[in-house]
């Protein structure tokens, strides 16, 4: 099984990821540095600068804008496998 398939994702998509991570890397209370690196490396590619630290500052994404958004296949469990690794980015992950 490839783990990681190459997937092209659009700039919507993306950034609709990137919200669900940043999300993820916050539900422990705080964003961790690597945390963040991981999403800025992962769509800093796709989402410009400008985007990702407007992004950062932003209230989480709601379940079903992010589900709505993400629903091409593969793009969902793709989301589920980065967010699973973003949630180990700190080095703790909390159920």
């Amino acid at each position: 099984m490839d783990f990681f398939p190459e997937v092209m994702l659009t700039k919507g998509e993306a950034e609709l990821i990137a919200q669900g991570l940043l999300a993820v890397a916050r539900s422990d209370g705080q964003l961790h540095d690597r945390e963040l690196a991981l999403v800025q490396s992962y769509y800093g590619e796709v989402v410009d600068d400008g985007v990702m630290r407007r992004l950062e500052s932003e209230w989480d994404i709601a379940a079903d804008v992010l589900a709505s958004g993400l629903a091409r296949p593969p793009i969902p469990m793709l989301f589920i496998k980065s967010a699973i690794l973003c949630a180990y980015a700190d080095g703790a992950y909390h159920a």
